[in-house]
């Protein structure tokens, strides 16, 4: 638009010498200014045309382009990032048979194997794209010492086979149990079980009743809050029935766990687990339920 005025006041000012020029009979007063104009005119003119326009739609269209493409180039669209729970081709342990390896590595845990502690520790891990095993964590644990030494096993296992989905190696979460199990032989009375052909039974009608009635009523604060859930205790029923070895697995107040506590050592002795026809002890776990009514 500038361009526009200019040429048209720089026109204008050469029509004006020239009327001059013809009117008064100067030509040569006037002859040299208005070849000057007439060439600057003329200059101008060829500047304008030659000079490149600039779009601003194309401008506008580019810079978002250019942000759709960092948008993209930043957020994972690739699905073989994804973990997956189950995959067309399930990742494989290399050296074997799995079990057999764990029962090779498995270093029994001294107090656990003295007290006849045993049972299955249920592991979850994540089989990445190179075979390595990570985000190794306990889903459903025994005792703290099998729990620890059932994840040291496995972060020392070699890499695996990684799974397939669609023919491209992915992410897997796999899960694993990991025995601990002592030789019948090998059993001796301070065993623990946490499987018997009989479980242990509570001695005094339906347990959730007996809870249910025994319960204290919810403290002031606690019951202001609104907080309520489940307890979830372990303790060991004893040969002779009675209640041992208690200790709250999740909690989820330290008043009402607490409570949960002194309600189960409360309670009367129970009928003892048996296997093989021989009383044994019997590791038992319980949830205390605190629900606002």
């Amino acid at each position: 638009m500038a361009k526009r005025i200019k040429f048209r006041f720089f026109y204008s000012l050469f029509l004006f010498f020239s009327y001059l020029a013809d009117k008064s009979g100067g030509w040569k007063m006037f002859v040299k200014p208005k070849l000057i104009l007439g060439m600057l005119i003329v200059s101008l003119g060829v500047v304008a045309q030659n000079q490149p326009r600039i779009n601003k739609k194309t401008i506008s269209t580019k810079k978002s382009d250019s942000t759709k493409l960092s948008i993209e180039q930043n957020s994972p669209s690739d699905p073989n990032e994804l973990c997956y729970v189950i995959v067309e081709e399930e990742p494989l342990f290399p050296d074997g048979n799995v079990a057999a390896y764990i029962a090779k590595s498995l270093h029994y845990p001294e107090s656990c194997y003295q007290q006849g502690i045993q049972g299955r520790v249920i592991c979850q891990f994540v089989v990445e794209k190179d075979g390595r095993l990570t985000n190794i964590q306990v889903v459903r644990g025994v005792h703290p010492d099998l729990d620890k030494e059932a994840v040291r096993v496995i972060s020392c296992m070699p890499k695996w086979i990684p799974g397939k989905q669609r023919n491209h190696t992915t992410r897997v979460k796999y899960t694993l149990p990991v025995n601990f199990k002592i030789k019948e032989a090998e059993v001796s009375d301070t065993t623990i079980y946490t499987v018997a052909d009989k479980m242990p039974q509570f001695s005094d009608g339906d347990l959730a009743t007996y809870l249910a009635k025994n319960i204290r009523e919810y403290p002031v604060y606690q019951c202001y809050n609104g907080i309520q859930g489940r307890v979830i205790c372990q303790f060991v029923v004893e040969k002779d029935g009675c209640i041992t070895n208690l200790h709250v697995v999740r909690g989820i107040d330290p008043s009402l766990d607490k409570e949960a506590v002194r309600v189960i050592l409360s309670m009367p002795k129970w009928i003892p687990a048996e296997s093989q026809g021989k009383k044994v002890r019997v590791r038992y776990t319980l949830p205390v339920n605190f629900k606002l009514q």
